[in-house]
């Protein structure tokens, strides 16, 4: 057990690492989400029906 890595430490580098995914994949689900976006909106125009 004390030679285990602590558990922190562990978790710091899991964060660090799913930061850089984040940066790395943000363009790409910014893009996505805004042309989903665009498309709901479109939608929504398009028909009168209130929003659920």
């Amino acid at each position: 057990l004390e030679n285990s890595v602590p558990s922190s430490h562990v978790l710091r580098e899991r964060k660090e690492t799913i930061e850089q995914l984040k940066f790395l994949y943000l363009p790409i689900t910014f893009g996505v989400s805004e042309k989903r976006l665009r498309g709901q909106i479109l939608d929504e125009m398009r028909s009168d029906t209130p929003p659920r």
